[in-house]
C-alpha cells in the first residue's frame, strides 16, 4: 500500500485511488493487532497528507483556469470534494486507535480542513447531480464519522484551550490571515457530546465552526461568490472581467475579501466594497508580504486630464500613503499585473514618471505652452490631443529631449532643442519639415510632411525623398468662402476599430513630381482619393495637374487593380472614391424629360466631381471579384452596396459623362474599353410614317364591333384624373372598359357647361386627341372616339333619361339569355330533374330576385353557381339594351370629325462611333531644336554609357595571387566508374576548371574613387542640362499649340504623362523621333542624377562599402537605354542602377536556342549569391523583357512561403509608371471549379496576354490545377475537365515561366504524391507498424557496430539510457547493403521458419530482383506480406532514405495545431514544417514518424492519452506497465514512476 501511495503522490487525476487506500488502510488499522497499529497509522497520516497535497495542487490549478470554463470548474471542484472525504476516512478509526490520529493541533487542523474544503466546494460547485451512488454513499458516512469523532474532539480541544481552532481561523479567515495570530475566545454551543458547532469572538465579529457540516461563518455567513451588483459594476467588468472569486466576509459590513491569493507567490488579496446608497464600488489590492493597500480607481477621471493610452490602456491603482498611482495592466489576467507598471503618477509632484530608472521620463502636461505649440503646428495634422503625448527625458536640463508619441497611429517622434528639430522614430533619417507646403494636396488639413535630415555640407535638399504620413479616415471637404479653396478633412476611424493604427506613408518624388505610394493597392487608392477631394479646377503647382486628373491617371493605372478581393480597408477607400460621383436621376422618375444632379455638399467642387469616379470605382472593384471563388473573401457586403444600379442611376450617369466627355483634359476620360460600353445615346431610328389624309373613319357597330363577345371591366370616368396622359396606355384602360364611362362624362360636361366652352371639357377634347394620336399603334377604331366627340358637341342627344349599365365586371357579354352549356353540372342528374332545373332557371331569369329551387332538386352551392349565372346573364341582356339605344340615337345624327393628319418623316439618331468622334490634333512644329543637346540626348538614350568620370588607376601595392593547379581532388568521389554522377561531376568539374584558369589570368587593378566635390559637379551639370533639355522638350510640344495646353484640352506636360508616350501605350499625343530621344536622354540624365545622389548620401553618412559600390557601378554600360525603355523606366521609379552583372543574367535568361526544336532548349538556370537582385531586380526585368503582345505571357513561379513578398514587390515595382497588371493565380485541390469559372480565368489569361501583364503563382499552385484536370475527368464531369484541358494547353503554348529560388522549386520534395480515388487500407495493417518497430529495434542493436566499421560514412551517437534511440544516421549508402543482411539474419531468426526457408526468404527480401510469386504457394498471405514489407525496407532502400534524413532538419512533426495528423511531414528548414505536405510513400512515412517520436519522445497530452488508453482499454494494464518499465535499466527509473 506504500508503494502503491508513493506512486501516485503527484497524481491527483485518480481521485478514486486515494478513496480506496484510505478505505483498505483505516480496514487494516481495525482489525491489525497492536505490533503493526504505528505502521498503519503512519501509512494513514500518509494517506492524509498526501490528500492534503493534491488539494493545494488544485487550488493552485483553479486559480489560472478561465472562469468561463464551467464544466472544467466543476471537475476540479468534484475532485477536491471527493480527495477531501478521502482525508476525512483517515479519522474513522476505533475510539482507542483515533486517538494516535487526533493528538494533535495539526491533526484538528487537518480534520477542519478536510470538513470545510468539502462543505465551500459543495456549495460552490454548481454542477452537484453528477456524482456517482458510491460517492454519494462516501459523502454520507463522511457524516457519520465526523459525528463519532466529536466526543474525543470535544476532550482535545478543551485540554488544549481551543488553540487549534484559533490556528485554523487565522489560516481560513483571510482578514485574520493578514494580521497575523488569533486570540479569540471559544466554547461549545451545546452540551450534547456528539454536536459540532463552536462559537468564538474575534474583535466585533462573530464566527461559528462547525465540523459535522464544515461550515465556517463569520457573522452567519459562509464562503460564497461576490453578489451580482459587483460583478456587473462596469469597474469591476474592465479590471477582472467575467473572474470568479471565491469570497469571504471581510471586516467591514457589506465587504468580501477573497479567499485566495493571486499573482505570483500569492502576493495578493482583493476586498470589494459597494455603498448601498450611493452605489459606489471600492475595490481594494492587498499585499500579504509589504501589507500595502492599493484602490483601484474608475478610469474616467483621467479622461480630460491624460492621453487616452492612459487611460484605455491602463488600470489605475492608488497608494494613499505612498500618494502614488500605479499604471498597471487593464486585466487581471494579466501574468505581470502586479510587476508592469510603466508610469507612476507622483501626487505631491503632481507628475507622472516612467518606472524605468535608465532612462526616466516625464510626462508633459497638455495645457502646457510647449505641447500647445508642438501639437498645434505639427501634430494635429495626425491626430486630436487626446491620442498624442510627450515624454521628457529627465535626466539633461540643458539637452532637452521631448519624444511625442501618437498612440492610435503607433508612431512615434522625438524633438531635441540643440538641433531643433524633431526627427521620426520609424524614419530615422528623416524629421518634420518646418513648411508643410509641398504644391499638392491643398486645402488637405491631415498629413505630416517629413524632410531628410539636411546636413551642413550637403548639396542635396530633398535627398532622400521626401515623405509625407497621412492618417486614415473618411475624408471630407468643406467650402466656407466662394473664393477659397476647399478645405479637406480626414476623420480618423475610432479607437476600438480595425483601422485605428492605419496610416500611409506617400513619397515625394521630385523629378516625377508626383506622391508615389508603398502599399499597393490600397495607398494607392487612398492617394487617389485625396488627390479626388482635393482637387481644382487650376492644376497643382507641384505636380502640373489638377487633382482629379492625377486621380483618374492612379485610378486607371495597374497600382490600383487587383484580381484578388480587396480587404475591408481598401473597400472603404474604394466606396469613398465611388462616392464622389453625384447621384443622379431623372424628374419626374417615370420619365426623362428632366434631369436632377445631387452634388455631395461634402465634395470637392462641384466642377470635380467627375461622373466617371463611379464607373472607374466600380470596375476595380468588379476585377476584385472576378476570381473570388479562389480566395475565401471577407469583403462586407454592406460597404459594396454602392455599386448596386438601386443607388445610381447609371444609364443617365453614361449619358452625362458622354456630356461632359469633351470638357475635360483627356487624362480625365474613361479607359477606350469602358467608353465603348457608355455610348452617348443609345442608337434608334425610325421609319417614315405613313398616315391618312383623310380624317373620316368607316363606321362601326357597337353592338357586333366593339362589344360582340369576351368579357369587358367597365370602369366609369372622372376628369380630374386625366393626367399624365401615360395613364391611359395602361393595359386596363383598353377602349372596351373606359368607352361607355367617356360617354358618360361627355354628357356630364356637356350637361354642366350649358353651352359654354369650360376647361373641362376642353381637357376631355385633350384626352380625345392623344386617344386619336395613339389609335393606330393601341389598335383603336378612331370611329368609337368620333361618336364620343359627337357626344360633346351634338346638342341634340341627351342621355339624361338613358339608364347606364353598372360599371362592374361582365363575363361573357355575348349571353343575353340563359346558355344551358354552363349548367353542365347538372348532367349527373335524371333527365327528369333537370328539365325541372331548367325550367326554373328560365322563369327565374325572366323574373326578379334570387334563384331558389321549390323541388329541393340541386344543393346550396349549385344554387349560388346558378344564382351567379342569373345575375350575369341579366347584367349582359342590361349592356345589351344599353348599346342598341346609344346606336338608335347616333344612327341620325352627323358624326363629328377630328383634325387631318400630315404625313412626317421623324429625326432620326445614331450613334456616333468612337473613332469617328472628333480628336484635337497639335500641329507639329517646325522649329529645329538645339544640336548640343539633342546630341547629348542620343548619345544617353541610343548608346552605351562610358561613366560619369574618368576611373585613374591607384598608386598602391598590387594584389598578388598565389599560382596553383586546379585543386582535382574535390572531385575524387565522382571519378569512380560504378559511380551514376560521373558524368555530371565532369561536367562541373570542367566548369570549375575553365573559371579557376580565368581567375588566375585576370590581373586585379585598384582605382581611385571619386572626391565628393567631383560628384557635386557633376551633378550640378547634370542638372542643369536636364532642365535646358526638358524646358526645350516643352517648348516643342507647346509650339503652335499654346491655347490647347493652355486651357487644358490636351495632355498635360508632365513627366508621368509623357512617359507612357515614350513606351507607345498611348495615341493621345504622339512624339517625334527628335523629342523621343530628347525625353529619352533626360530619363537617362535623371537615373545618373539619382545614383549620384545615393553616393554622396552613403558618402555623408560615412557608408564607405556602399560608397564603394555605388561609384563602381557603371550605368548603361552594356545595354541601350532606347532598346530597354521598360527597364530605364524601372531604374527611375525605384531609384536603383541596374548593374552590369543583371544585364547580363537578364540577357542570358532571355536567350532561347533556335537551333533546336527541343522544348528543353528554352529552359536556362544561373545562380548568384544572395544580395545580388535576383527577386528585387532581375525578376522584374525578366517580366517586362519577355512579354510581347499576343505572343509570350510571363509566369513567374515562385515558393508558397515567398508568394506574399514577391506579389506586394512586383505590384509596386510594375503597378506604377510601367502599368503592368500582376495576376496572382491560386488553386488548391479542395477548389471545385465549374465551366464559367474555368472561363472566367481563360478569359483573364487572354486579357493578361494582350496587356503584357504578369502572372505570379507557386508550383503548389500549378500541380494542384493539373490534379484536379484529372479529378474532374475522373469524376466525369467532362465539360470542365475539358476546358481546364484547353486552357493547360493554351497556357504551354504561350507561357515563358521564371522559375524564382529554382534550386528549391526543382527540388523533388515538392514533386509530391497527391492522392488520386477513395481511401483504402495500407496492406498487412498494425502488422506494418510492429515489422517497422523490429527493424528499427535491430538498427538500434548494430548501429554501433555499424558506426565503428564505416566511421566516415555514419554519424553516430550513443543514447544516454537505454531505452532511447541513438543518433544513428546514414551519410552514403556504403554501410547500408552491411546493416541489411545483419537486419535480415536476426529478423529471420524470430520467424517460425526451417533454414532452408531462412535462407530463401533472405535472399528475396536482400534481392530486388527476385520474383514474388515463387513464394506465394509456399507461405501464407499474411506472411507474403510481411516479406514485402521487409523487403520494401531493405533492398528497395525505404530504410536507407529514412536514415539518410536528419531529424528536424529534413522531417519531424508539424507543430501547427491546424494540421490534426501525427504522421511525420517534410521540413523545408530546421524546425520549420513545409505547409499542406506529406510524405507519399506510407513506408517513408511510417519509419521517420517512429524515428520522430524515438528522438523527441511523447507530449504531455500525448502521454496523458496513453495512460487513459492503459487505464481504460486494457484488460491487464499492470502488466503492460511493467513491460514498458523493463525497456530501461532499473537504476535510471525514477521512484516516483
Amino acid at each position: 500500500m506504500t508503494r502503491l501511495l508513493d506512486d501516485c503522490e503527484l497524481n491527483w487525476q485518480n481521485e478514486l485511488v486515494l478513496i480506496v487506500i484510505a478505505m483498505i488502510t483505516m480496514r487494516i488499522l481495525t482489525i491489525c493487532n497492536s505490533t503493526r497499529e504505528d505502521h498503519v497509522a503512519t501509512l494513514t497520516l500518509k494517506c492524509r497528507t498526501t490528500g492534503e497535497k493534491w488539494i493545494q495542487l488544485i487550488s493552485e490549478s483553479m486559480k489560472t483556469i478561465d472562469s468561463s470554463a464551467f464544466d472544467e470548474m466543476a471537475k476540479l471542484r468534484q475532485k477536491t470534494v471527493i480527495i477531501g472525504t478521502a482525508c476525512l476516512l483517515t479519522f474513522s478509526a476505533p475510539a482507542d486507535r483515533l486517538r494516535r490520529l487526533l493528538s494533535s493541533n495539526g491533526h484538528v487542523i487537518s480534520l477542519l480542513k478536510a470538513s470545510t474544503i468539502v462543505h465551500d466546494n459543495s456549495v460552490l460547485n454548481k454542477n452537484r447531480s453528477s456524482l456517482s451512488t458510491f460517492m454519494q454513499n462516501i459523502l454520507r458516512m463522511k457524516e457519520r464519522i465526523l459525528v463519532m469523532v466529536q466526543p474525543t474532539l470535544t476532550e482535545f480541544l478543551e485540554r488544549t484551550s481551543y488553540e487549534s481552532l484559533n490556528e485554523f481561523s487565522a489560516i481560513y479567515w483571510t482578514v485574520i490571515r493578514s494580521h497575523g495570530r488569533m486570540h479569540g475566545n471559544w466554547r461549545k454551543q451545546k452540551n450534547d457530546p456528539h454536536d459540532g458547532w463552536y462559537d468564538g469572538q474575534y474583535e466585533s465579529r462573530h464566527l461559528s465552526i462547525d465540523f459535522v457540516q464544515g461550515a465556517f461563518l463569520v457573522d452567519d455567513a459562509t464562503i460564497g461568490f461576490l453578489p451580482a451588483n459587483i460583478t456587473t459594476n462596469p469597474l469591476f467588468i474592465r479590471v477582472f472581467g467575467s473572474h470568479v472569486f471565491e469570497v469571504q466576509a471581510a471586516e467591514l459590513p457589506h465587504t468580501y475579501i477573497s479567499k485566495y491569493l493571486y499573482h505570483g507567490a500569492s502576493r495578493a488579496l482583493y476586498e470589494f466594497h459597494l455603498d448601498e446608497d450611493t452605489k459606489r464600488l471600492t475595490i481594494k489590492e492587498r499585499h500579504v508580504t509589504t501589507n500595502d493597500i492599493y484602490q483601484l480607481i474608475p478610469h474616467d477621471c483621467f479622461k480630460s486630464e491624460l492621453a487616452d493610452t492612459f487611460v484605455s490602456d491602463h488600470s489605475h491603482w492608488w497608494h494613499e500613503k505612498k500618494k502614488i498611482v500605479e499604471f498597471r495592466p487593464v486585466k487581471f489576467q494579466n501574468s505581470k499585473f502586479l510587476d508592469n507598471k510603466p508610469y507612476v503618477l507622483e501626487l505631491d509632484k503632481g507628475f507622472i514618471l516612467t518606472t524605468d530608472k535608465t532612462n526616466q521620463q516625464v510626462l508633459i502636461n497638455r495645457s502646457s505652452s510647449f505641447f500647445r505649440i508642438l501639437f498645434n503646428e505639427y501634430f494635429n495634422r495626425l491626430d486630436n490631443h487626446s491620442f498624442v503625448y510627450m515624454m521628457r527625458e529627465s535626466d539633461s536640463q540643458s539637452n532637452i529631449v521631448v519624444h511625442i508619441h501618437l498612440s492610435r497611429l503607433g508612431i512615434a517622434f522625438q524633438y531635441n532643442n540643440t538641433t531643433d528639430r524633431i526627427t521620426s522614430r520609424e524614419y530615422s533619417d528623416m524629421c518634420i519639415a518646418k513648411d508643410q507646403w509641398f504644391g499638392t494636396l491643398t486645402g488637405l488639413t491631415s498629413g505630416l510632411l517629413l524632410s531628410p535630415l539636411s546636413d551642413n555640407n550637403h548639396c542635396m535638399a530633398n535627398y532622400p525623398y521626401r515623405k509625407l504620413i497621412v492618417p486614415f479616415g473618411e475624408v471630407c471637404s468643406s467650402i466656407t468662402s466662394p473664393n477659397e479653396h476647399q478645405t479637406v478633412i480626414i476623420s480618423p476611424t475610432s479607437t476600438s476599430g480595425a483601422f485605428s493604427r492605419d496610416y500611409f506613408v506617400f513619397i515625394l518624388n521630385d523629378r516625377l513630381k508626383v506622391l508615389q505610394s508603398t502599399d499597393s493597392p490600397t495607398g494607392w487608392l487612398y492617394l487617389a482619393l485625396l488627390h479626388a477631394t482635393t482637387s481644382h479646377p487650376l492644376p497643382d503647382q507641384y505636380t502640373g495637374m489638377t487633382g482629379m486628373e492625377r486621380a483618374f491617371q492612379l485610378l486607371k493605372s495597374a497600382g490600383c487593380s487587383s484580381d484578388q478581393p480587396f480587404d475591408e480597408l481598401s473597400l472603404k477607400i474604394l466606396v469613398q472614391i465611388a462616392s464622389i460621383t453625384p447621384k443622379v436621376e431623372y424628374y419626374p422618375k417615370n420619365f426623362q424629360s428632366m434631369e436632377i444632379i445631387h452634388w455631395s455638399q461634402n465634395g470637392p467642387p462641384y466642377s470635380m466631381q467627375h461622373f466617371g469616379y463611379y464607373f472607374l470605382a466600380k470596375e476595380i472593384y468588379a476585377a476584385s471579384q472576378q476570381f473570388n471563388f479562389m480566395y475565401s473573401s471577407s469583403s462586407e457586403a454592406q460597404l459594396t452596396k454602392i455599386f448596386d444600379e438601386e443607388q445610381y442611376n447609371e444609364q443617365l450617369l453614361k449619358k452625362l459623362y458622354w456630356n461632359y466627355r469633351d470638357s475635360y483634359n483627356p487624362m480625365v476620360r474613361l479607359p477606350q474599353e469602358m467608353e465603348f460600353l457608355t455610348p452617348s445615346m443609345s442608337p434608334h431610328s425610325s421609319a417614315i410614317e405613313q398616315c391618312s389624309h383623310v380624317a373620316n373613319c368607316c363606321p362601326a357597330d357597337l353592338v357586333r364591333d366593339l362589344y360582340n363577345s369576351g368579357s369587358v371591366e367597365l370602369v366609369d370616368q372622372v376628369i380630374q384624373n386625366w393626367l399624365p396622359l401615360s395613364r391611359w396606355l395602361t393595359e386596363g384602360r383598353n377602349l372596351r372598359n373606359i368607352w361607355i364611362g367617356l360617354l358618360g362624362l361627355a354628357d356630364r360636361l356637356k350637361a354642366q357647361a350649358a353651352g359654354a366652352n369650360t376647361d373641362d371639357i376642353q381637357r376631355f377634347e385633350y384626352i380625345l386627341d392623344f386617344l386619336h394620336y395613339i389609335s393606330k399603334k393601341c389598335n383603336i377604331n378612331p370611329y368609337y372616339l368620333q361618336l364620343l366627340k359627337t357626344q360633346l358637341k351634338a346638342w341634340n342627344i341627351t342621355l339624361q333619361s338613358v339608364i347606364f349599365p353598372l360599371f362592374t365586371t361582365y363575363k361573357n357579354i355575348e349571353d343575353i339569355s340563359v346558355n344551358v352549356k354552363y349548367l353542365s353540372f347538372l348532367d349527373s342528374y335524371k333527365n327528369k330533374d333537370k328539365q325541372i332545373v331548367i325550367s326554373e332557371v328560365q322563369a327565374y331569369f325572366s323574373g326578379s330576385g334570387n334563384f331558389y329551387s321549390t323541388h329541393s332538386i340541386v344543393t346550396s352551392t349549385e344554387m349560388n353557381n346558378i344564382h351567379q349565372l342569373i345575375m350575369s346573364w341579366r347584367n349582359n341582356a342590361k349592356l345589351r339594351s344599353f348599346l342598341e339605344i346609344l346606336r338608335n340615337l347616333f344612327c341620325p345624327v352627323r358624326i363629328e370629325f377630328f383634325d387631318t393628319k400630315v404625313t412626317y418623316v421623324p429625326q432620326q439618331f445614331a450613334c456616333e462611333s468612337f473613332a469617328d468622334h472628333y480628336q484635337i490634333r497639335l500641329k507639329r512644329s517646325n522649329k529645329a531644336m538645339d544640336a548640343n543637346l539633342l546630341s547629348q540626348a542620343d548619345a544617353k538614350f541610343h548608346q552605351t554609357y562610358q561613366g560619369h568620370f574618368t576611373k585613374t588607376a591607384q598608386s598602391s601595392r598590387s594584389i598578388i595571387r598565389q599560382q596553383g593547379p586546379f585543386p582535382e581532388e574535390i572531385f575524387s568521389s565522382v571519378s569512380q566508374k560504378d559511380n551514376p554522377l560521373t558524368e555530371i561531376g565532369d561536367f562541373f568539374k570542367k566548369q570549375l576548371s575553365e573559371s579557376w584558369n580565368k581567375f588566375l589570368a585576370d590581373k586585379p587593378a585598384q582605382y581611385k574613387d571619386p572626391l565628393t566635390e567631383e560628384l557635386i559637379e557633376l551633378l550640378r551639370s547634370f542638372n542643369e542640362e536636364s532642365l535646358e533639355s526638358w524646358k526645350l522638350l516643352e517648348e516643342s510640344l507647346t509650339n503652335s499649340n499654346e491655347q490647347f495646353f493652355q486651357s487644358g484640352l490636351t495632355l498635360r506636360i508632365t513627366p508621368t504623362a509623357l512617359i507612357p508616350l515614350l513606351q507607345q501605350i498611348t495615341t493621345m499625343v504622339t512624339l517625334s523621333t527628335e523629342q523621343r530621344t530628347l525625353f529619352g536622354g533626360i530619363l537617362v540624365n535623371w537615373t545618373l542624377q539619382q545614383q549620384i545622389e545615393r553616393a554622396l548620401h552613403f558618402a555623408y553618412l560615412n557608408k564607405l562599402d556602399e560608397f564603394k559600390k555605388e561609384v563602381a557601378n557603371t550605368p548603361h554600360s552594356n545595354w541601350k537605354p532606347s532598346d530597354y525603355i521598360p527597364w530605364l523606366i524601372l531604374e527611375l521609379e525605384m531609384n536603383i542602377t541596374i548593374r552590369e552583372t543583371q544585364i547580363d543574367v537578364a540577357r542570358h535568361m532571355m536567350q532561347i536556342n533556335s537551333g533546336t526544336n527541343n522544348s528543353l532548349s528554352k529552359s536556362i538556370v544561373m545562380q548568384l549569391n544572395m544580395g545580388e537582385g535576383k527577386t528585387s531586380v532581375i525578376l522584374p526585368m525578366l517580366a517586362l523583357r519577355l512579354s510581347e503582345p499576343n505572343a509570350t505571357l510571363t509566369r513567374i513561379v515562385v515558393l508558397k512561403s515567398l508568394f506574399p513578398t514577391n506579389y506586394q514587390s512586383l505590384r509596386y515595382k510594375l503597378g506604377g509608371l510601367l502599368n503592368r497588371r500582376v495576376l496572382a493565380f491560386a488553386c488548391r485541390r479542395d477548389m471545385n471549379f465549374t465551366n464559367d469559372q474555368i472561363n472566367r480565368i481563360s478569359r483573364r489569361f487572354q486579357q493578361a496576354l494582350n496587356n503584357c501583364d504578369v502572372i505570379l503563382t507557386s508550383p503548389e499552385d500549378i500541380l494542384s490545377f493539373d490534379l484536379l484536370t484529372l479529378d474532374k475527368s475522373r469524376r466525369e464531369e467532362f465539360d470542365v475537365s475539358r476546358s481546364m484541358l484547353t486552357m493547360q494547353r493554351w497556357l504551354k503554348r504561350y507561357t515563358r515561366d521564371v522559375l524564382d529560388e529554382s534550386d528549391e522549386i526543382l527540388h523533388v520534395k515538392y514533386q509530391l504524391i497527391y492522392t488520386v480515388g477513395t481511401q483504402q487500407q495500407v496492406d498487412a495493417g498494425a502488422e506494418r507498424w510492429t515489422t517497422i518497430q523490429s527493424i528499427l529495434q535491430l538498427v538500434k542493436m548494430h548501429a554501433e557496430q555499424i558506426s565503428m566499421d564505416f566511421q566516415e560514412d555514419v554519424c553516430y551517437k550513443p543514447a544516454e539510457r537505454k531505452s532511447a534511440f541513438p543518433q544513428f544516421r546514414l551519410q552514403s549508402h556504403k554501410p547500408f547493403s552491411t546493416l541489411c543482411k545483419k537486419i535480415a539474419d536476426d529478423w529471420l531468426s524470430t520467424r517460425p521458419h526451417r533454414q532452408k526457408q531462412r535462407d530463401d526468404i533472405s535472399e528475396l527480401v536482400l534481392n530486388p530482383d527476385l520474383c514474388i510469386d515463387e513464394y506465394v504457394d509456399e507461405y501464407s498471405p499474411l506472411d507474403i506480406q510481411l516479406f514485402l514489407v521487409v523487403r520494401g525496407l531493405l533492398s528497395s532502400e525505404v530504410l536507407l532514405v529514412a536514415l539518410k534524413k536528419r531529424y528536424r532538419v529534413n522531417y519531424g512533426i508539424n507543430p501547427n495545431p491546424a494540421f490534426k495528423r501525427l504522421l511525420a511531414v517534410p521540413y523545408r528548414a530546421k524546425d520549420v514544417a513545409a505547409d499542406r505536405t506529406e510524405f507519399g510513400h506510407p513506408d517513408v512515412a511510417l519509419v521517420l514518424t517512429h524515428l520522430t517520436y524515438y528522438y523527441s519522445g511523447l507530449s504531455d497530452s500525448q502521454l496523458t492519452q496513453c495512460f487513459d488508453r492503459l487505464n481504460d482499454h486494457e484488460n491487464d494494464p499492470a502488466s503492460i506497465y511493467d513491460q514498458w518499465l523493463l525497456y530501461e535499466n532499473a537504476t535510471d527509473i525514477p521512484t516516483s514512476i
